[in-house]
């Protein structure tokens, strides 16, 4: 059991959520190890029970989330994204597997 948390480099998703005031559960719309979906067309090509897909006027990223496991004590990156591994080590205040 564990969960994935998502914090979106994005102002009008960031508001909506602070306006909400409650997290937004919701699943990835990329298939593991695929390239991340940002076509509208693609996406409910690769998955034709979506019914709506929301278009931003924002170039979305080609690359994937930043993905690390922090359920051990030791960090663990799943996949490095946007963010590499080092910048997070950083921001989080912890040292890097055998440091």
């Amino acid at each position: 059991g564990s969960l994935g948390i998502r914090i979106p480099d994005h102002s009008e998703a960031s508001a909506l959520l602070k306006q909400w005031g409650k997290p937004l559960v919701a699943t990835s719309i990329n298939l593991s190890g695929q390239p991340p979906l940002n076509d509208p067309e693609a996406i409910c090509k690769t998955f034709p029970t979506v019914e709506t897909v929301f278009s931003s006027a924002y170039p979305l990223s080609k690359q994937a989330s930043t993905v690390i496991d922090l359920t051990t004590d030791t960090l663990k990156m799943v996949r490095e994204g946007n963010l590499s591994f080092d910048t997070l080590i950083s921001v989080l205040g912890r040292a890097a597997p055998g440091e």
